[in-house]
């Protein structure tokens, strides 16, 4: 399996709607990269967004219900991979109701 790209919207401290994709500059170019920054600046988010959209869950110890970034009212991750030169799309998301930020939290919704 290789993955092609990755967005994250309202993810821990990933706020906005962000994407990572592996087909570009400068990725297309570097064979090994590094995930480095400050504390908080989202590289284990990379990897929650990862797990969340292949497999539903997050790699460590926490309820997917609590990946939501404080006052979003919806939060997505999708996975774009390719296997055997068939590319899929895993997209895992939740959302609050009413699109209010004291809504319920419904999902998760998955899909391939």
């Amino acid at each position: 399996m290789k993955i092609l790209k990755i967005r994250v919207k309202n993810l821990n401290s990933l706020l906005m709607d962000r994407v990572i994709d592996f087909t570009q500059s400068p990725f297309l170019e570097t064979g090994l990269f590094a995930i480095v920054g400050d504390t908080g600046a989202g590289k284990s988010t990379i990897l929650d967004a990862i797990t969340l959209g292949l497999y539903g869950k997050v790699h460590r110890n926490k309820d997917v219900k609590e990946v939501l970034s404080y006052g979003a009212t919806e939060c997505l991750a999708e996975v774009e991979f390719e296997v055997k030169n068939e590319r899929y799309l895993a997209h895992w998301d939740i959302y609050r109701a009413r699109n209010k930020v004291d809504g319920n939290i419904q999902g998760p919704n998955r899909q391939i």
